[in-house]
């Protein structure tokens, strides 16, 4: 048996239990011990589609408005996300505002932003993707916040503000590393001991623009752009299944190769079950007081 899963196991806790996953043989997902690796943002099959470096906006960091921008529709977090909106917009002085455009927490109007909650097309050309990437283009900064941390779990979020050009404030998975170009791509909230030092270092990045500027120029690298690109995509095995039919080749592939590696006919693979983080909440989220201090 196959289990196959492209959302976090914190809505979906049985992929943590291991009598549950010993059910099975192999795994199709995000993570990067799957039998097939299907990579949110990066693989053309999972929603919102890569989105390839020649088609990346270019418009120069200095005409972005200095704020923060937000896009998101799922309000019911698992990593207490909207909490940290909350205190970033209480926090931050009003030269840095914080925009939170779609559903969750709204407090700033965007017309240009297309919205869909239907059933979404997988394409990186499709409208939604193509006003959302105007939208947040026109930011310095844009909250890339993840709705819940799990091992491996990065999303389109993250690919579509490199896409866009804005500096991406990152809240999930710490092992985000494994897929940025440059240990400075991005500012992880996980890494600063309270919101207040947060902050403290987005306030410091949009009043030394040339220091911003040097953390994003990366993306004007063609050579550097293409190698992180290739990387990902050999990562995923996007080359090789990118359509329906090559995904489920690449199943099968998988089912044949597990049974001739099997020394009788009776031993089956049981999975363990998907890891579990460290953490699930970054800490100054589960201070009661507010503060996060």
């Amino acid at each position: 048996w196959v289990v196959e899963y492209y959302e976090s196991p914190a809505y979906y806790t049985e992929l943590w239990d291991a009598s549950f996953m010993s059910q099975f043989s192999l795994k199709v997902s995000y993570e990067y011990d799957s039998d097939v690796v299907l990579t949110g943002g990066i693989h053309p099959l999972v929603e919102g589609a890569a989105i390839p470096p020649p088609l990346w906006l270019r418009q120069p960091i200095s005409a972005a408005r200095s704020a923060i921008v937000w896009v998101a529709s799922n309000c019911d977090s698992r990593n207490r996300r909207e909490e940290l909106v909350r205190r970033l917009q209480a926090a931050l002085p009003s030269s840095l505002p914080l925009h939170s455009v779609g559903r969750c927490l709204h407090n700033h109007d965007a017309p240009e932003l297309t919205h869909t909650t239907a059933a979404i097309s997988g394409t990186h050309d499709a409208p939604w993707v193509r006003s959302k990437l105007s939208l947040i283009g026109g930011y310095a900064f844009c909250l890339v916040l993840e709705n819940s941390i799990a091992a491996d779990y990065v999303t389109e979020k993250l690919f579509h503000a490199f896409a866009a050009g804005c500096m991406p404030i990152y809240y999930g998975t710490a092992d985000v590393s494994k897929v940025l170009p440059h240990a400075r791509a991005v500012v992880q909230v996980l890494d600063y001991p309270d919101v207040s030092a947060l902050v403290a270092q987005l306030v410091r990045l949009a009043e030394r623009p040339a220091e911003l500027r040097a953390r994003l120029a990366w993306r004007e690298d063609a050579r550097a752009v293409e190698q992180w690109w290739q990387a990902l995509r050999n990562r995923t095995a996007a080359e090789r299944t990118a359509s329906k039919p090559q995904h489920f080749c690449s199943i099968c592939k998988a089912v044949h190769s597990l049974r001739l590696r099997r020394e009788r006919p009776s031993d089956v693979r049981r999975l363990p079950p998907s890891p579990r983080p460290p953490q699930s909440v970054w800490p100054p989220l589960m201070d009661v007081s507010g503060d996060g201090a």
